[in-house]
């Protein structure tokens, strides 16, 4: 199941492409362990790929994430709620 921090840190990457994961926490307002641990969970399901550059985690979502991202904003869209 996919939770609001983890659409929230897809969306984020679909307009960047990549960031590390203390930026993400600062751009998203949110502590660095909800977005450590919502990456976790991204990339165990194959939604994010996490690089080492130096100390840094750099992330990316992958096209299979693209998709899960649309097909939850179009759910939500249905329900009427708004991300």
């Amino acid at each position: 199941m996919i939770t609001g921090t983890m659409a929230g840190v897809l969306k984020v990457l679909k307009e960047l492409g990549e960031d590390n994961i203390n930026a993400l926490s600062k751009k998203m307002g949110r502590p660095y362990p909800l977005i450590y641990n919502a990456v976790k969970k991204l990339w165990d399901a194959e939604l994010v790929t996490v690089e080492k550059r130096g100390r840094s985690k750099i992330v990316r979502i992958t096209p299979k994430g693209v998709r899960v991202l649309h097909a939850y904003m179009r759910l939500l869209k249905e329900l009427g709620e708004g991300l």
